[in-house]
């Protein structure tokens, strides 16, 4: 491996410890704890489980006219009717572990090989519990999360992005896209 791969793989994992710290520090105590019990996993792991579901999730969105089986797309500029979608998309996933990330993350690339990184670990909670804990999270103000299976077979994913949906105008100028599958 490239040595400033390497290096980019070490200061990552500190970043995301060390954003885990303070982000852990400003729960309260009950959510707090219920991260706690969870297991966390960090860069390099949680990339290489993400970047091919978020891939795949761009991917649904760039062909969502030809959806397959079970998949979902929804662009919207309603916070709300994506809060809803996502929160019920991802109750009808199969109930069994997936691993949850809050407030997105950013695709970076080494030698033409791309990875997905987030800003926070990843914690591993039951699909129910992975659910309730960004319920109360999007009401502190969390508008971007995904959850998905540790084999990527299902996940549900809500991300932002800038931008104008002529069908539904926005001063906020924020898009809304909601994933399944």
């Amino acid at each position: 491996m490239h040595t400033n791969r390497k290096l980019f793989d070490l200061a990552t994992k500190n970043s995301q410890r060390q954003a885990a710290n303070g982000f852990l520090s400003s729960l309260p105590s009950q959510l707090k704890a219920e991260f706690d019990k969870a297991e966390a996993i960090y860069h390099p792991e949680l990339s290489e489980l993400f970047s091919p579901v978020i891939h795949k999730a761009i991917e649904l969105r760039k062909n969502s006219h030809q959806l397959m089986a079970g998949a979902k797309v929804l662009l919207t500029a309603s916070k709300e009717k994506a809060l809803e979608s996502f929160f019920r998309w991802a109750s009808r996933l199969p109930e069994s572990e997936y691993v949850l990330v809050l407030d997105g993350g950013n695709g970076v690339a080494f030698n033409g090989a791309g990875s997905w990184v987030s800003g926070l670990p990843g914690y591993v909670f039951t699909r129910s519990a992975a659910i309730d804990v960004f319920r109360v999270m999007s009401v502190r103000g969390v508008e971007q999360a995904a959850i998905a299976s540790k084999n990527g077979h299902h996940a549900a994913i809500l991300e932002t992005s800038c931008g104008f949906l002529p069908d539904e105008p926005s001063a906020s100028e924020v898009i809304y896209e909601v994933t399944s599958w």
